[in-house]
């Protein structure tokens, strides 16, 4: 492919533009495709008519791989590794059991909990049991207390005669209807006391129950924390244990490590000088040496802030879908950045403008056979470049033998 270098250094910009096509209906959007295989550069001393088509100027840069999440599993509980299921490469998916602890120990766990929380429900029911003991022992002694009130008021009115009148009951009869009331009434205080403490006892052992239940739930969810699972889908890049040894949670040993590679990042620099022509939203392209069909596209998804005070360079980054699993993370990319193009313009070859001292110049085929004319030029691509006066569309350029350099 014919390339024109602007400048000296790190930097390349390379032009490429596309033939009209005929228009076809708009797809839904998409990420952005693939870069299609351009044309074949006009050939030197080949009469090319003046057309619409498109041009872009793209900027060059290496790039590197990433995966998008990288997780190092490690246990909630300490133990002894019972079996490693996966190896390095294997594809895991959201859940799958990666590993697993020996879960002897946290079964007895989970064994002692439930026995606790049966022990503490049967304490919370018996104890139930004498609130609904207590609470009849004082409808019972109210009952008692109003029978003695009765009482009382008619030994009152065989006592009690008008002034000179003779009472119709002894004094101590009297005297013992008042001494069972006063005790009836004392034994409702009591009666409540003990009920009120009863129920103070059942809201204890409900408590009770309540924690035991959240011991045994913990002690499941150690049980559960046994087998060592995929957070998402990925594959493993490494295996950093074997069955037999142990393991802890603080510190924690690390047992796996996975990639998410479905989704790769792309992550590339460019000189501080380009930073106005790139944003989030532009145009990607990228071919990756060594892998069949290795050519890409994606957008850029984050321009980071900070430019690099050594190197005078920012960082940009993209999202490449993976699900093919064509990439790898550590793979290098030629990254082909879109800065600038134009659609339905007037092109020309790139080969057929020359430079000269009055400016950009191309040679048109006349009825009488060529003449030379100054040109305004726009976006310059590899094969056809861009112009904007000069030149209308259907004149026929000549390619000269040699190219020019811009």
């Amino acid at each position: 492919m014919h390339r024109l270098i602007v400048g000296v250094g790190s930097v390349v910009v390379v032009l490429a533009a596309s033939a009209c096509s005929k228009p076809q209906e708009a797809a839904a959007p998409q990420a952005p495709a693939a870069p299609q295989k351009q044309p074949a550069p006009a050939a030197a001393g080949e009469r090319v008519a003046v057309r619409r088509g498109d041009v872009r100027e793209t900027l060059s840069a290496i790039g590197s791989f990433t995966a998008r999440r990288t997780s190092r599993l490690g246990p909630q509980v300490s133990g002894r590794v019972e079996a490693v299921l996966v190896d390095v490469g294997d594809v895991v998916r959201t859940g799958q059991v990666l590993a697993r602890l020996d879960p002897k120990l946290l079964a007895i766990e989970v064994d002692q909990a439930s026995a606790a929380v049966a022990s503490a429900n049967a304490r919370a029911a018996a104890l139930e049991q004498t609130v609904l003991a207590a609470e009849a022992d004082v409808r019972q002694v109210e009952a008692r207390q109003r029978e003695t009130a009765a009482d009382l008021e008619r030994m009152k009115t065989l006592w009690e005669k008008p002034t000179g009148g003779t009472p119709s009951i002894p004094r101590s009869r009297y005297d013992d209807a008042v001494f069972r009331h006063e005790q009836a009434t004392a034994a409702i205080d009591a009666a409540k006391s003990r009920a009120g403490e009863s129920r103070a006892r059942v809201d204890e052992s409900r408590v009770a129950a309540r924690e035991a239940d959240e011991s045994l739930r913990h002690a499941k969810q150690r049980l559960d924390e046994a087998a060592i699972v995929a957070p998402f889908d990925g594959v493993v890049s490494q295996r950093l244990v074997d069955p037999g040894e142990s393991v802890t949670s603080a510190p924690v040993t690390h047992l796996l490590e996975i990639q998410e590679t479905g989704t790769l990042e792309l992550v590339f620099s460019l000189p501080q000088g380009l930073i106005g022509a790139t944003r989030a939203g532009t145009v990607v392209e990228f071919d990756v040496e060594g892998v069949p069909d290795g050519a890409g596209a994606a957008a850029v998804e984050i321009v980071f802030p900070s430019v690099d005070e050594a190197t005078r360079s920012f960082r940009c980054r993209a999202i490449v879908d993976n699900t093919a699993a064509k990439y790898r993370p550590g793979l290098l990319a030629q990254v082909r950045v879109v800065a600038r193009e134009a659609k339905g313009v007037l092109v020309v070859p790139t080969g057929a403008v020359v430079r000269s001292s009055e400016g950009w110049r191309v040679s048109v085929e006349t009825a009488g056979g060529t003449e030379t004319r100054s040109v305004e030029l726009g976006i310059a691509g590899t094969d056809v470049t861009e112009v904007r006066s000069g030149l209308v569309e259907g004149d026929r350029v000549v390619v000269p033998s040699h190219g020019a350099v811009r």
